[in-house]
């Protein structure tokens, strides 16, 4: 979801995020939680 006004760095950080969960995180906790629609603590 994106806002025409949401900050910079948020952009950033959000797809910092998903390269690095992309890296780390295997498929199949990925899909697990896409699944829940949860995130990780």
């Amino acid at each position: 979801m994106y806002f025409a006004d949401e900050p910079e760095h948020i952009i950033m950080l959000r797809d910092s995020l998903r390269r690095f969960i992309a890296q780390e995180v295997s498929r199949e906790k990925r899909r697990e939680w896409q699944d829940k629609y949860v995130l990780p603590n």
